[in-house]
């Protein structure tokens, strides 16, 4: 492969993972303006992104049959294209429902990235490149989910919540643009829907990848909430920040970046079941330290659990395509995708309703009770030999 075609094709997913992370996540930094101008609590604005992490968990195997017969490429660019049209409408949405519907169907769009990417880079490039491409498109998505929360919540305060989301979804739209001018893919397979079921119930039957799933499923709605709600929070006094001040806590991310480039280090010294270990102690650590009044111990807090956060996600990505069977590591990955986006719906709205119910520690005692069934059933399963 020439360095040109490398470069395309990092372009291509870098292109793919900006315009479905942006929109995916870019409404989670004006949720407080968004429940003021609907008359909402808290919970009832989480759900609009909870709808769209829904739809997108429930649209994973449909994705994985579609872009079988239809052509992977054909597939995601048919995907982010009207996914990104979806959301540009959606910020005219004129009541709170209606805009629950069209995060649905964004949600449910965008599910084609992550399911055919992976496979799509396999397909494209020979072994020595595929770790490199893969990179490129998990840098693609923290870039989008990030640059699409900060960007929406700067542009908030002097435009509007409304204006901010439809800059991103212009954004994201040129994002999917240049990704579908770019992308190049093989013609299709033909489905393989008899393979479809077996290959999923397998997946579930091993008890370590379905105990990977169920540890994604609880910690990754602990995550949603606390940079959906903890917004909240934060506007209201002793705090009383800006939609702009409280955009910039999205730069926690980076701690995350590096801890998910780490990852594989870690795992090396400590095995996969002790880096869960460390990751979900220290996110049970970091949720702890968000409940002090002093901001700084706040943030502090909010960037120890990002980064503990993304060390365990990294982690269990790569424990799931290491412990399936080399048959059936798209199975394997439709579940973790699947458990990761009904579990960022579900874990989000519950916790949002305790949040609503009992402030700040109501959620933090649900999200801590979340971690800690997630470190029991990581201790529940035995280390791989």
């Amino acid at each position: 492969m020439t360095e040109g075609i490398a470069a395309r094709m990092t372009l291509v997913l870098v292109c793919a993972g900006l315009a479905t992370f942006a929109d995916l996540y870019a409404i989670q930094g004006v949720l407080p303006l968004v429940a003021a101008e609907f008359r909402v609590d808290a919970a009832t604005a989480g759900l609009t992104v909870s709808a769209a992490t829904m739809g997108l968990g429930l649209a994973v195997l449909p994705w994985v049959a579609i872009g079988e017969r239809w052509g992977r490429v054909r597939s995601m660019k048919a995907a982010v294209l009207g996914a990104a049209a979806i959301s540009l409408a959606s910020a005219a949405a004129p009541t709170v429902e209606t805009l629950l519907v069209a995060r649905v169907l964004c949600g449910a769009l965008l599910a084609a990235v992550p399911v055919l990417a992976v496979a799509y880079v396999h397909e494209q490039l020979g072994p020595a490149a595929v770790a490199r491409a893969v990179a490129a498109y998990v840098a693609g998505t923290t870039l989008g989910g990030a640059s699409g929360r900060l960007l929406a919540g700067l542009l908030a305060e002097p435009m509007g919540w409304r204006a901010s989301l439809a800059v991103v979804a212009l954004l994201s739209a040129t994002a999917a643009v240049t990704f579908s001018l770019l992308a190049r893919g093989a013609p299709p397979t033909g489905t393989s829907r008899a393979r479809l079921v077996p290959g999923i119930l397998a997946a579930l039957a091993n008890p370590r990848l379905s105990s990977i799933a169920l540890q994604t499923f609880l910690l990754i709605g602990v995550f949603v909430g606390m940079y959906s709600y903890l917004t909240f929070r934060l506007q209201e006094p002793p705090y009383s920040l800006s939609p702009a001040a409280i955009a910039l806590l999205t730069l926690c991310y980076l701690v995350g970046t590096l801890t998910a480039r780490l990852s594989a280090h870690v795992v090396s010294r400590l095995g996969y079941r002790g880096t869960v270990l460390v990751g979900i102690l220290t996110m049970g650590a970091g949720l702890g330290l968000t409940c002090v009044e002093p901001l700084i111990g706040v943030v502090a807090g909010l960037a120890l659990f990002t980064g503990a956060w993304f060390l365990t996600h990294a982690a269990a990505s790569a424990e799931t395509g290491a412990r399936a069977p080399a048959d059936s590591r798209a199975h394997a990955s439709a579940v973790y995708t699947i458990a990761f986006y009904l579990g960022s719906a579900v874990g989000g709205w519950v916790l949002g309703l305790l949040f609503h119910a009992a402030g700040w520690p109501g959620f933090a005692l649900g999200g801590a009770t979340l971690v800690v069934l997630a470190g029991v059933i990581a201790l529940s399963v035995r280390p791989a030999d």
